[in-house]
């Protein structure tokens, strides 16, 4: 290979870097990493080349310093070096390194259910009946859809200000309907798995300084500390009955650390439930960590690693302004309130030194919320509480007879028409708590279970007696994974799901899953 081509690889990818820099970052990638560069001296010329050009030359001087692709290094002494797997970071610059981390991972699922009520997530759909074609019969489904990759960058610090970026996809983007999936589809099964869609999941600027760190752009919610406090399961996150969702905020945050202790502030401005509720929603919180008492967690099926004790509180509040549900439907719209309150705890029950001291670790996980109006915080959740498609009919119309078509402002699930023409946000209560235990010796085997609960107080006289919206939901599973190599995990899952309707009745599933995940 020539000299000439040489070069030209080795400053491909510090462009690369330099472009990619400019996102600026800050959601974590693999827990078990940290932010020190493993040193590695650039490439040695060939001692055997010929004389190079003065074009050759000045080419060289004008190369940028460039580390070559390295993973980070880890801890200083692991407990158990087994389990170290830096990050892959490329970086350019000497002193002050330019750096982007990539991260992710290539995941394959197959899952058995034993009603057709769910695609591959099961998140807070609503089941099917006992009695129907898809409450009756089963379905198999084979995804590669939850795979991820994602890019963090770090820019030198300047001016005391550390700046950042996160650009993280996966493929659960927006696709049609699949053919016979409870509707009228319009693609075909194969084109909706096997070209799955590439959907954003964050996009983020951060900066940070001594005094405030800021976040701007698409990142988990606040409420509920995501994804602090997740459990560890093979199913889809965000699990039935489970705070989970991310949007465009700008957030505000300040941790007062300490030795023993952190404690985090933060409040946000995030994107409007409701685009003519004309102002943003606000969420607040507050978490209190116990940095000396560690345990190891597992956020749904991958980032194992060790996470201080924590308790956190944290809260939203929303407006809504909805058109009228008549014909005239002039302003004002009809408003109303809504809110959420959330409590989450990390308790390491046998606690761990590091993030590799896996080996007979226990970790309890759970979470508290009440609400009303709060039900898109919940993944897929809308109860079966639509908005109503068409106005009342007219007085004097004949039985059967459906007025004009209504034209909505606001998501289903949110809030619903009263009889006396005004809107009430529907309100739930859910709570979650799950378990997981790295089995001894090493904790390459790891086994976990969640459960969970959420009910509705006034859903069922909102809707009442309609075998189409549930009140209430109660989730179950058990897992069981195994680490092959540090990149590579297999998993196996049980997860049960039961739904009350308003008119009392009750649905259940039952879905069996394999997990295979491979780690960048």
């Amino acid at each position: 290979m020539s000299v000439k081509l040489l070069r030209i690889l080795m400053v491909a990818p510090a462009v690369l870097v330099a472009s990619a820099a400019h996102a600026q970052s800050s959601d974590k990638p693999p827990a078990e990493t940290t932010d020190k560069l493993a040193a590695e001296p650039p490439p040695a010329e060939p001692t055997d080349k010929p004389a190079e050009s003065r074009a050759e030359e000045r080419s060289k001087e004008l190369t940028p310093p460039l580390t070559q692709p390295a993973r980070l290094t880890t801890l200083a002494a692991p407990v158990n070096p087994w389990f170290v797997r830096p990050s892959f970071v490329l970086s350019a610059g000497d002193a002050a390194p330019w750096k982007l981390t990539i991260y992710g991972f290539a995941e394959g699922d197959m899952m058995g259910d034993s009603t057709r009520s769910f695609n591959d997530g099961l998140n807070s759909n609503v089941l099917a009946h006992n009695g129907t074609q898809a409450g009756d019969n089963a379905r198999l489904q084979f995804t590669a859809r939850n795979s991820r990759v994602g890019f963090k960058a770090n820019a030198p610090e300047i001016g005391g200000i550390r700046s950042s970026g996160v650009l993280e996809f996966d493929l659960f983007g927006n696709q049609p309907t699949i053919n016979g999936a409870g509707g009228a589809g319009n693609t075909t099964e194969a084109a909706y798995f096997n070209n799955a869609a590439f959907r954003v999941r964050h996009a983020y600027v951060r900066l940070e300084d001594d005094y405030v760190d800021v976040v701007a752009g698409q990142a988990y919610h606040l409420l509920g500390w995501q994804n602090y406090f997740f459990g560890a399961t093979c199913a889809f996150l965000g699990l039935p009955n489970e705070l989970f969702n991310r949007t465009i905020q700008l957030r505000l945050s300040h941790t007062f650390g300490s030795d023993p202790v952190n404690f985090d502030v933060a409040a946000a401005a995030f994107r409007s439930v409701q685009r003519d509720s004309a102002i943003p929603d606000f969420e607040g919180g507050l978490r209190l960590a116990f940095n000396k008492w560690k345990g190891i967690t597992t956020p749904g099926s991958g980032g194992t690693g060790a996470l201080p004790a924590a308790i956190g509180l944290s809260a939203l509040a929303r407006a809504f302004k909805v058109n009228q549900y008549n014909a005239a439907a002039q302003a004002p719209g009809l408003t109303a309130m809504g809110w959420a309150a959330a409590g989450d705890v990390l308790i390491p029950i046998i606690p761990v030194m590091d993030s590799t001291d896996r080996g007979n670790a226990l970790t309890l996980t759970g979470e508290g919320v009440i609400g009303q109006g709060d039900a898109d915080q919940y993944t897929g959740m809308t109860a079966g509480a639509n908005v109503p498609a068409n106005l009342p009919a007219p007085a004097g119309s004949a039985a059967g007879t459906t007025g004009a078509a209504y034209t909505p402002d606001i998501d289903p699930g949110l809030v619903a028409f009263t009889p006396s023409g005004g809107i009430q946000p529907i309100k739930w209560k859910s709570f979650l708590v799950g378990l997981q235990y790295y089995l001894p010796p090493t904790g390459r085997v790891f086994v976990s279970g969640n459960f969970s609960e959420g009910h509705s107080d006034n859903i069922a006289s909102l809707f009442p007696g309609s075998t189409k919206v549930f009140q209430s939901s109660l989730y179950a599973d058990g897992n069981i994974f195994y680490d092959i190599t540090p990149a590579a995990r297999v998993g196996v899952s049980y997860q049960y799901v039961k739904q009350t309707f308003t008119d009392n009745t009750s649905a259940y599933n039952n879905r069996f899953e394999m997990t295979w995940l491979y780690f960048l």
